[in-house]
């Protein structure tokens, strides 16, 4: 199905101008240890860019932010997003603004990649990627200032280091109706700067607060309803079927081991994109999985035929937020949907749980699964930032090539799910990596 859109919108904030000098941050610092460079805001608050390698000195720290943090976001927390820029993103840098007390009040990666067509060259982005579509940075509530005093920090360290040709920067898979973003918008009107959003649409989501049965009756249509259970007793009469969800983090190594078995089986195998044949991605999902694991943020729910895996659902946990990260299943019980069956187990448990709070789907806009079992949205797209007055120039434009870039994909998309519903799918040779 289509990705559903929203053209782009441009916002343009009256206030200081960065281009004219007058961004909040102005007083260059100095850095502290090898290779960290940090800048100084008149509110006492640190911008430092750190590589990869030289985060050890903040790990404390990045876990206390993380627990902290307006809106959660596990794939930015040290669990993840270490072995995730190791595979796809070396050259990035970690940024974090802090308080004069040393605690972390804003953390996100940052590179130069080309975003769209690249047609105007590369731009600084915060990361994001097909494997956590999620770019919200860590924001803390209660740093000097607030969540504004510390947007208004990273904002103006980026204008700063903005390359001339275009003067914009780019912040992929914005969630754009939480605090954060609200937060954004104050800094960014504070700044003078000029915003628009790209490809922005809704997802589903699913909200706590009721139980599985009220969520089932009120969020499911009748003929849906009845069409789920009477495939899931189809599939009961295959054999003994069983479902279960692994806590223990001593079982959840093998416990992946069935994902990448069953997922290499499916069409992500016959395509070539099964874990299994990507050894980048695959070294990042065992150690992500693993630390996960360890830290109780993971859970992998599972439906067993007969004692073998007929579906698995890994999903990630961050205080009340849920993300179900990946799923697979086996192709041959496909008429019975264990898909469906397993995120149907799986959402009873997240409601079952009184902490429970909101589970983001991570699911393209349209998806022809969840949209039907999570009536709740929420709001996603890429902002593209930059200096108001001629730096619109650089918004627009880039704006401009966003646009075409996500027309040219879904026509893409559109055109290879046709050949493969004519022709069927045909195994592409297994990748070393990606660049998402």
């Amino acid at each position: 199905m289509p990705v559903r859109t929203e053209p782009a919108r441009l916002a343009v904030a009256a206030g200081p101008s960065v281009v004219a000098g007058k961004a909040p941050s102005q007083t260059a610092g100095h850095g502290t240890g090898t290779g960290t460079r940090a800048q100084e805001d008149p509110d006492g608050l640190v911008v430092r860019r750190r590589r990869l390698a030289e985060t050890a000195d903040i790990a404390s720290a990045w876990r206390d932010l993380a627990r902290r943090a307006l809106e959660p976001n596990v794939f930015l927390g040290p669990d993840v997003l270490p072995p995730r820029l190791a595979a796809f993103a070396p050259q990035a840098e970690l940024v974090t603004v802090e308080a004069p007390d040393g605690r972390l009040v804003l953390l996100a990666a940052v590179s130069r990649r080309r975003i769209g067509f690249g047609l105007t060259g590369r731009l600084t982005a915060l990361w994001s990627d097909d494997y956590a579509p999620l770019g919200t940075p860590l924001v803390a509530p209660d740093g000097p200032g607030g969540a504004e005093a510390a947007w208004m920090a990273l904002l103006s360290h980026l204008s700063d280091r903005t390359g001339r040709r275009l003067g914009a920067f780019a912040l992929p898979d914005q969630r754009l109706d939480g605090p954060v973003h609200a937060a954004f918008v104050e800094a960014a009107r504070s700044l003078g700067l000029a915003w628009a959003g790209h490809g922005m649409h809704e997802r589903a989501a699913l909200a706590g607060g009721r139980s599985p049965e009220a969520h089932r009756l009120a969020a499911i249509e009748p003929r849906r309803r009845k069409e789920y259970a009477r495939q899931g007793r189809r599939l009961a009469e295959q054999g003994h079927l069983v479902g279960d969800t692994v806590t223990n983090p001593d079982e959840i190594p093998a416990a992946f081991v069935e994902y990448l078995t069953l997922e290499a089986a499916g069409w992500k195998g016959r395509n070539g994109t099964a874990l299994r044949q990507e050894p980048a991605a695959r070294g990042f999902m065992e150690t992500a999985v693993a630390a996960l694991g360890r830290s109780g943020a993971l859970t992998i729910d599972r439906l067993r035929l007969d004692g073998r895996p007929v579906a698995l659902l890994l999903r990630v946990r961050d205080g009340g937020t849920a993300w179900p990260w990946k799923i697979a299943y086996d192709e041959a019980h496909a008429a019975m949907s264990p898909g469906v069956q397993i995120m149907l187990q799986s959402t009873a448990r997240l409601l079952d749980d009184p902490g429970f709070r909101l589970a983001d789907s991570l699911a393209v806009a349209g998806h022809p699964m969840i949209e039907h079992l999570w009536r709740e949205r929420i709001r996603i797209g890429t902002l593209i930032v930059g200096p108001a007055g001629r730096g619109n120039f650089g918004v627009s434009l880039k704006g401009f090539e966003f646009e075409l870039h996500d027309r040219t994909r879904a026509l893409a998309r559109g055109l290879r799910d046709a050949l493969r519903t004519r022709f069927g799918s045909r195994r592409k040779p297994a990748r070393t990596g990606r660049t998402p």
